[in-house]
């Protein structure tokens, strides 16, 4: 197997070329590299696939997940993902990889991926997204995506404001006893899984009037 160079300029150099061929193969642009005024690098990806869902699947339009994750390589840049929910899962519309998880260079990454983007892209909404982001619990990723898409609306995902409320419960600061980090957190749980608005009230009123949550 063929390893990029060790140093950074002659990686990017290496990785300019290599999506320079990509976009050749294709016979359109589905890559793009480029560099923040910070000196952040920020490669995009759109391949001709995830063009064909923004266009003929109708639920890009609707909800997009933004989903991060790092330590990808030895120079610990991060990779953002963005999907579109199916019957089969999830379904690519773009990918962000960055040299750094500020809003500013994720919003740098969110502008040269629209270069990328179909005419129809999110199902003709086009430059203005989705009707719903799903991103994770991370302030600079709300910030970019309000930035780029500012008529989306932002939202946080079951599992997401669980493990916020999981950390918070866990931060010494806060000064929760371990007894009653589990009780807590079923309290919220029961309102998140709430099937009605009667039931979410009732669950929220009893929450109010629970010993532990008064501690």
């Amino acid at each position: 197997m063929e390893y990029g160079h060790p140093s950074e300029t002659k990686m990017l150099f290496d990785l300019e070329s290599k999506l320079s061929a990509y976009n050749s193969a294709q016979g359109e642009e589905c890559s793009n590299i480029g560099t923040t005024d910070d000196g952040q690098t920020v490669v995009t990806i759109c391949t001709p696939l995830m063009k064909r869902i923004h266009e003929l699947w109708p639920y890009s339009g609707e909800m997009c997940f933004l989903d991060s994750s790092g330590t990808m390589d030895r120079q610990n840049c991060r990779v953002f993902l963005l999907l579109t929910h199916s019957p089969a899962g999830g379904l690519p519309l773009g990918v962000i990889v960055t040299s750094s998880e500020t809003a500013s260079t994720i919003t740098y990454g969110l502008e040269k991926l629209k270069n990328l983007f179909p005419n129809k892209a999110f199902y003709g909404r086009c430059i203005y997204g989705p009707q719903i982001f799903m991103p994770d619990a991370c302030s600079a990723e709300r910030m970019a995506l309000h930035n780029t898409y500012p008529t989306s609306c932002l939202l946080l995902c079951t599992f997401h404001v669980l493990q916020a409320l999981w950390k918070w419960l866990w931060d010494q600061k806060n000064h929760i006893s371990n007894n009653d980090r589990p009780p807590l957190l079923y309290k919220l749980k029961t309102m998140m899984y709430a099937k009605t608005i009667p039931e979410l009230e009732e669950q929220y009123n009893a929450a109010l009037t629970d010993v532990v949550c008064q501690r």
